[in-house]
């Protein structure tokens, strides 16, 4: 019986990958995909609501602070093999980081994802599962009971969406500002227009009435 991802495999055409060949960083790419799925999911599994609300949710977890804060309460449990791949992450330099995030944390978060791509690639799902369930556990986002945990949100995550509305008012006022300076120009060539439109009129009613010099 196939399963979900060898559905994928098929459709896509999709070889064997080995987790090995890849850079650190490359393995953070595909495992910040992954990881942001199953948040998502899990977000997902706890009912209809809001979408803004589920962003809210998502984004208490995926930042770079909640995902260090899992990876540290995860480091007892991870097998030797395991520590070193996160150590390849962590250490990886990388030319971006976060703006609501120290570099402590941002290295952290991408050793975690480098992991989690990591533990992806060679479909060593039953172990990804296992990490994720008791990361999450031990950081407060699901209850042992599987009872609903609303998703701890650290003191980056309230700046964030505190700066969200005027980000958005910054955006809407790029957008109108294109369509203002039109405004304003089309203002300011209306004098000349009218000027030429004067002439012009004066010369239609000259022409109209028979000017000077006409045969009668």
């Amino acid at each position: 019986m196939e399963t979900g991802l060898d559905c994928f495999k098929k459709a896509l055409r999709l070889g064997p990958a080995d987790a090995g060949q890849y850079s650190p960083l490359a393995l953070a790419y595909i495992g910040d995909a992954v990881y942001e799925l199953i948040i998502r999911t899990m977000i997902m599994n706890r009912g209809n609501v809001q979408v803004n609300k589920m962003h809210r949710r998502t984004a208490a977890l995926v930042m770079a602070g909640a995902q260090a804060d899992l990876y540290r309460r995860l480091e007892p449990d991870l097998t030797e093999a395991e520590r070193a791949v996160y150590r390849r992450g962590r250490n990886a330099k990388s030319a971006t980081m976060p703006r609501h995030a120290t570099m402590k944390d941002y290295r952290t978060a991408t050793g975690l994802e480098a992991l989690v791509g990591y533990l992806y690639l060679t479909e060593q799902f039953e172990r990804l599962a296992q990490l994720m369930g008791l990361g999450l556990e031990r950081l407060g986002a699901i209850s042992p009971a599987g009872e609903e945990v609303e998703a701890p949100v650290r003191e980056e995550g309230r700046e964030a969406e505190a700066n969200a509305p005027a980000r958005e008012e910054g955006r809407e006022t790029e957008a109108k500002a294109p369509a203002q300076e039109e405004g304003r120009e089309a203002e300011a060539n209306a004098p000349a227009q009218e000027e030429e439109r004067e002439p012009e009129a004066a010369k239609a009613e000259g022409a109209g009435s028979g000017g000077p010099g006409e045969d009668t």
